[in-house]
């Protein structure tokens, strides 16, 4: 049975979601998955692992501080073994050439922050969690997807989810493959 670690950052809670759907899908083809969020504890010392994936939001402009800590102090260990890097924010809702962009910038600065060259990369497109924003925040959330969204997901009394959770299955059954069969390069992803 192979050791996979999915150490992640969160803030309003969608990557926790998107890590609870990882592990159920590495659980149920014969893993065993442990899970750290980084803002609260640090996980086991790597060699206990197998491999790991490394989970985290943007938020304006930047991914969450104890993830980019965390990846710098061990980026060595983290590159010895199969690894992946899951991006999640709502620029990846959009598959329009300026966000891909965006997205891809925000990336390539944590990977040049850390030092860390992941194995894979994915993007999952997070959530509008209205409910979980302070009032300033809400404010400001309304009115970045007003003006990119032509005016939809603004009410405010409401959440709106945008990640397609078939697609992070479906990641994180190929990643337990790659580490199971090891052999340096994550094909079929």
């Amino acid at each position: 049975m192979t050791r996979i670690l999915i150490a992640y950052g969160t803030r309003h809670g969608q990557t926790k979601r998107i890590v609870d759907e990882m592990t159920s899908a590495l659980e149920a083809a014969g893993h065993n998955v442990a899970r750290c969020n980084l803002r609260r504890a640090e996980p086991d010392p790597l060699h206990a692992y197998d491999g790991v994936l490394v989970a985290a939001s943007v938020h304006v402009g930047g991914y969450e501080r104890e993830v980019r800590r965390w990846v710098r102090e061990h980026v060595a260990e983290i590159d010895a073994m199969p690894n992946a890097f899951v991006s999640v924010s709502l620029s990846a809702a959009n598959n329009d050439p300026q966000s891909v962009a965006e997205t891809d910038a925000v990336v390539q600065k944590f990977c040049d922050g850390t030092g860390w060259h992941p194995d894979r990369v994915t993007r999952f497109a997070g959530a509008l969690v209205y409910s979980k924003y302070n009032w300033l925040l809400k404010r400001i959330m309304r009115n970045i997807v007003r003006k990119q969204e032509q005016g939809r997901y603004t009410d405010m009394t409401r959440d709106y989810n945008f990640t397609d959770f078939d697609e992070v299955r479906e990641f994180a059954r190929r990643f337990g493959f790659f580490v199971r069969e090891s052999d340096g390069a994550m094909t079929g992803v």
